[in-house]
């Protein structure tokens, strides 16, 4: 039979001091404990944060990217578009310099029909000729038109191209009726006709002239130039 003895003060004194030991060091293993257990959970969140974050960060790098190779394309299009416009704008540019160079071409100029001219009473016949000509391919008045003709048949007929001349002098006959010029065209061709053997065409054409009833000079040359076609002497007088 057990007979249980309590313990001495002495001995409940030592397991008093052994137990505050041991919660001592229950305590302070509970601190390293929670410690560790903080810096666990720490390096666990930033484990779990850099986890996330890792593919999250590849998702905006990508989209990063495909944003600045979205921007570069835009760009790239933009640049070529306007390269486009440029090429566009300078044909468009070259095209109206094109134009206002026929423009300028086709534009009468006053000068030219005046040194046409001049350039026929210095017997400068070719230079008159292709002046003349040029001025035929611009928007000349209308109004010259008979006078052009008859300063290009004028010019042909001092270089004895009398074929020549007669192109320019006959239109005026035919189409000018109402000028001063067309009684003037009929005394050309009537001495071109003449020179030509063609009498009775040179008489016939003088003739139509006359029919007129011309007055002043044009009628003292009319009716000289029929008397030389007729074998005549002109008449001094007139």
């Amino acid at each position: 039979m057990h007979v249980w003895t309590p313990p001495s003060d002495e001995a409940l004194a030592a397991r008093h001091r052994r137990q505050q030991v041991l919660d001592a060091m229950s305590s302070d293993l509970e601190k390293l404990f929670m410690q560790y257990a903080d810096t666990l959970g720490e390096e666990i969140i930033l484990e779990n944060l850099i986890a996330y974050q890792g593919p999250q960060h590849h998702r905006w790098n990508a989209l990063f990217w495909q944003g600045i190779d979205d921007v570069d394309a835009i760009h790239q299009a933009n640049a070529e578009e306007l390269n486009r416009s440029r090429e566009a704008l300078d044909r468009l540019q070259q095209q109206i310099d094109a134009i206002k160079q026929e423009r300028a071409a086709l534009r009468f100029q006053p000068d030219d029909y005046r040194d046409a001219i001049r350039l026929f009473r210095d017997a400068r016949y070719q230079e008159s000729i292709a002046l003349f000509n040029r001025i035929l391919q611009t928007e000349f008045p209308a109004s010259l038109h008979d006078n052009i003709l008859f300063g290009l048949g004028s010019n042909y007929y001092r270089l004895r191209q009398y074929e020549k001349a007669k192109t320019y002098f006959e239109p005026i006959v035919k189409d000018y009726a109402a000028t001063d010029k067309w009684l003037v065209a009929h005394a050309m061709l009537g001495m071109i006709y003449n020179l030509d053997g063609q009498k009775s065409r040179a008489l016939w054409i003088l003739q139509k002239a006359l029919d007129q009833k011309p007055s002043g000079e044009i009628l003292d040359i009319l009716t000289n130039l029929v008397r030389i076609t007729q074998g005549k002497t002109p008449d001094v007088a007139s």
